[in-house]
């Protein structure tokens, strides 16, 4: 009989210790947890990819936000989303990213109550945008938030 595989739960780059010396990236991570980021702040995540582990994307917590490196070409996780794949972009004169954004099917209400239907205005979403660089290739990024719709 097989032993059974283990899966590793997801790791939050944001909640990471890094090495010393990578004040930018830290700096980019502190970021995340406030707002989107931009071009130029992929472009630090991406340069320095190597410094985060792969999560596998089916063990992202459902429900929460965070930053996640997940290598793969159709990122799937356990949350419900109304939307997954509505496309956009990142880019500044320099740097250019493939974003999708999956926008999710609950929203809390201003009570603190989950709602169904993430359409009604009113209330907080979460959301996902899933970026990778423009030259392709597996390195993707899942970036996670609550937004007021």
């Amino acid at each position: 009989m097989a032993a059974p595989v283990v899966v590793a739960p997801a790791i939050n780059l944001q909640h990471m210790d890094l090495p010393e010396g990578n004040e930018d990236v830290a700096a980019v991570l502190q970021t995340s947890t406030q707002r989107w980021l931009n071009a130029a702040e992929w472009s630090i995540l991406y340069n320095n990819h190597n410094l985060f582990p792969e999560s596998n994307s089916f063990t992202i917590p459902i429900e929460v936000e965070g930053l996640y490196r997940v290598d793969n070409r159709f990122n799937q996780d356990s949350n419900t989303w109304r939307n997954t794949s509505a496309p956009s972009t990142c880019k500044n004169a320099i740097n250019f990213y493939n974003v999708r954004i999956a926008t999710g099917l609950y929203r809390f209400d201003d009570d603190g109550d989950i709602v169904m239907d993430a359409e009604v205005q009113g209330g907080w979403v979460l959301c996902r945008k899933t970026v990778r660089n423009r030259g392709g290739g597996v390195l993707t990024f899942a970036h996670y938030m609550w937004v007021l719709v």
